[in-house]
C-alpha cells in the first residue's frame, strides 16, 4: 500500500517520499473457485506430505507442517531483542500449496461442512501468512473465527490500538478501525500472537520508485529483517554504515553493477536516535539531488530510506571502496595512454558536474547552459536552494570497479553535512556554524573570513584534483603518502598541519592565510615533469590557477571548471594517440 508521505516530518524538511504505510503483502493469491474440488476425500496422504515436505515422520499433518515452518526460519540480523528469525515469504508459499493447504484444513476441520470447509479453504489459501502464524502459534482452530473476522493477509500486521473506545487490535490498512478479533485473549497469547507476526510478516523491500519519489518505509520495532548478512564497516559521526545482503525474495533490486555476482550488496547507513535533525537534513539533500541516471551524474544515488521503531536508516548500493581506496590498489603511476587519460579526464568531469548539481546547476553539460544563465524557480515561483556539500575529499568519493558499461567509476557521496540555503543568503554562512568538515581539505576562509559560500567545495575540489594529478605522476607511496608528510612541513611563523593552506601565528599579519608551500613546490615540480602530459598538464593549471585561489572572490565557480573540464575532454576525444 502505497501513499505520498504527509506527515509533518515531511513537511518540515520539504522531502515529500513514497511511504510505504504497510508491510507488503505475500504475492496475489485469489482463489480460482474452480480449482477447490467438493470432493473433501481428494487430499493429500500423510506419507504424501512427509514426502513432498522431505521430513521425517510425524504423527499428523499438522505436525508435519508445523515442523517444516519451525525449520525453515532464517535468522534475523539487527534484532533489537532475541528472536525466532523470520520466514521469508517464498519459502511460506513453498510450504503451504493449495494441497497441503486442503490436506491440514481436512486433517484440522473434520466433519465440517462442504461449504464451511470450502470457506476455510479459500481463507487460508488467500492468506498463507495468517495461517503460517496460527500454525506456529499452535493455534489452527481460529482459523474460523479468522474468517468470519473476515481477517486477510492484506491487513496484517495487526497492531494493538491503544486502550480506550476502540482498544484491540488495529488492522495496518484500515486506518482507524479496529478487529475486535482476539480481543479476549490474555496478554501472554497476544505476545505469543506478535512474536510469530513478526517472524512471518517480513517486508519486500520495492525499490522501485513511485511517481519519481524516493521509496521510504515505516515499519514497527518488533518487524525482522530479511538480511542474510550484515557487518559494521565504518562508525563516524555522521552515522554506522553496515554492509547487508538481503534475502532475494524481499527485494526487487536490478543493479548497475556490471558484475556476475548473483547476491546484491547494500551500504546501510544508521543515523544516531538523537541526530534526527541530521536525519531529516541528509534525506533532504539526497531528494534534491536525486538523479535516476546516476552515470551522468557521478552522485551517489539514495535506493530507499526506512525507519525501524525509533532507528533511521538510508540505503544505497555497496561500492567498491572510495577514491583513496583506488589509489592505494593502484600504487604504481599509470601508463598515460590515451585511454587512460580520457578516462582519467571524464571522471574529473563527471565529479564536477555532481558539485555542480550540488550548486544548484542541473543541466551542466547543456551546450546553451553557461553562468550566466539565470537562476531556476520551483513549481511554487521561489528561487532554487544552492548547495553545499562541505566535506569534499577522497574518502568521500565512491569507486565502482565496474557500473553499467563503465569502468572505474567514480561517484560523490556522504551528504551528511550537505546543506542548502535560498538565494539570497549564499554566502553569509559562518565558518562557526560548520560541522564535521575534514579540516586538510578545507579552505582558508575557515580561518581567515567571517563567511563561506559554494566556494568553499571548489577548494576542496582542487586538492582532490591536485592529489589526483599526484598519483597519476608518482603512484600512491612516492606521490600521495610523500605528498601528504610534505605538506606536514613546519613553517617558520606558521601553524604547523597538513592543510593545503598555512595560517600566520601573528593576528596582525598582512597575509593571514598563504597556500602551504610544499602545495605549490608540488605543482611547481608536477608542471616541469608533466607539464605535456594530455592530462595532468591543462588539469595542473586549473588546479593551480582558478580552484586553489586563497582569495574566494578570485577562485572559479563549478560552472567555470566544468567548462574547462569540458574542453579538456574535448580535445582528448578527439585526440588520435
Amino acid at each position: 500500500m502505497v501513499e505520498i508521505a504527509q506527515n509533518q516530518e515531511d513537511k518540515d524538511c520539504h522531502s515529500p517520499v513514497a511511504r510505504y504505510i504497510s508491510l507488503p503483502t505475500a504475492p496475489n493469491s485469489q482463489v480460482d473457485e474452480s480449482l477447490v474440488s467438493d470432493d473433501c476425500d481428494n487430499v493429500m496422504t500423510l506419507e504424501q506430505v512427509h514426502c513432498f515436505l522431505d521430513i521425517a515422520k510425524e504423527s499428523s499433518i499438522l505436525d508435519s507442517v508445523h515442523l517444516k515452518l519451525k525449520n525453515s526460519r532464517l535468522p534475523s540480523e539487527m534484532a533489537d531483542h532475541q528472536s525466532r528469525g523470520y520466514l521469508p515469504i517464498e519459502v511460506c508459499l513453498g510450504i503451504l500449496t493449495r494441497d497441503i493447504i486442503k490436506a491440514l484444513i481436512k486433517e484440522t476441520h473434520s466433519g465440517v461442512p462442504v461449504e464451511e470447509f470450502k470457506k476455510l479453504l479459500n481463507a487460508a489459501i488467500e492468506s498463507p501468512r495468517l495461517l503460517a502464524i496460527l500454525i506456529l502459534m499452535e493455534s489452527i482452530s481460529l482459523l474460523s473465527v479468522v474468517e468470519k473476522a473476515k481477517i486477510f493477509d492484506r491487513h496484517l500486521p495487526l497492531i494493538e490500538a491503544p486502550n480506550g473506545v476502540n482498544s484491540g487490535l488495529r488492522t495496518s490498512i484500515s486506518g482507524d478501525k479496529v478487529t475486535h478479533l482476539l480481543s479476549n485473549w490474555t496478554d501472554n497469547m497476544l505476545c505469543v500472537f506478535d512474536a510469530h507476526q513478526n517472524t512471518v510478516c517480513v517486508p519486500f523491500f520495492n525499490f522501485e520508485l513511485v511517481e519519481d519519489k524516493i521509496p521510504y518505509f515505516t515499519l514497527v520495532s518488533g518487524t525482522h529483517l530479511p538480511w542474510k548478512s550484515c557487518g559494521v564497516m565504518a562508525t563516524g559521526g555522521s552515522g554506522i554504515i553496515r554492509q547487508v545482503s538481503i534475502h532475494p525474495g524481499h527485494h526487487n533490486f536490478k543493479s548497475e553493477k556490471s558484475s556476475e555476482q548473483e547476491e546484491h550488496y547494500f551500504a546501510l547507513k544508521e543515523i544516531g536516535t538523537l541526530c534526527k535533525d541530521s536525519y531529516l537534513q541528509e534525506l533532504r539533500a539526497l531528494r534534491k539531488t536525486h538523479a535516476t541516471d546516476a552515470i551522468k551524474m557521478h552522485l551517489i544515488k539514495l535506493l530507499l530510506a526506512f525507519e525501524h521503531g525509533t532507528r533511521k536508516f538510508l540505503m544505497f548500493e555497496w561500492a567498491d571502496g572510495n577514491l583513496y581506496d583506488y589509489w592505494k590498489g593502484n600504487a604504481a603511476p599509470p601508463e598515460p595512454t590515451i585511454e587512460k587519460c580520457r578516462w582519467a579526464a571524464k571522471q574529473c568531469l563527471g565529479l564536477a558536474a555532481a558539485l555542480g548539481k550540488i550548486h544548484g546547476h542541473d543541466n551542466l553539460g547543456d551546450p546553451s547552459y553557461s553562468s550566466d544563465t539565470p537562476e531556476k524557480k520551483d513549481a511554487e515561483g521561489d528561487e532554487k536552494d544552492w548547495g553545499r556539500h562541505g566535506d569534499i575529499k577522497p574518502q568521500n568519493i565512491l569507486w565502482f570497479k565496474s557500473y553499467a558499461n563503465e569502468k572505474d567509476f567514480l561517484v560523490i557521496s556522504d551528504l551528511g553535512l550537505t546543506r542548502f540555503h535560498s538565494q539570497g543568503s549564499r554566502s553569509k554562512v559562518s565558518p562557526s556554524g560548520l560541522e564535521g568538515h575534514t579540516a586538510a581539505y578545507c579552505p582558508p576562509e575557515m580561518v581567515v573570513s567571517k563567511h563561506i559560500s559554494q566556494r568553499y567545495d571548489i577548494w576542496s575540489l582542487g586538492c582532490v584534483f591536485l592529489e589526483f594529478c599526484t598519483w597519476w605522476a608518482r603512484g600512491y607511496q612516492e606521490g600521495i603518502l610523500r605528498f601528504e608528510s610534505d605538506r606536514g612541513d613546519w613553517v617558520p611563523g606558521f601553524i604547523k598541519n597538513n592543510n593545503f593552506f598555512i595560517v600566520s601565528k601573528s593576528e596582525e599579519s598582512y597575509i593571514p592565510a598563504q597556500i602551504n608551500p610544499a602545495v605549490s613546490q608540488q605543482i611547481k615540480d608536477l608542471l616541469e615533469s608533466h607539464g605535456d602530459d594530455r592530462f595532468a598538464g591543462p588539469m595542473l593549471k586549473l588546479v593551480k590557477n582558478k580552484m586553489l585561489v586563497v582569495d574566494k572572490t578570485k577562485r572559479a565557480g563549478i560552472v567555470e571548471v566544468h567548462e574547462e573540464l569540458s574542453e579538456m575532454v574535448k580535445k582528448l576525444e578527439i585526440s588520435k594517440g
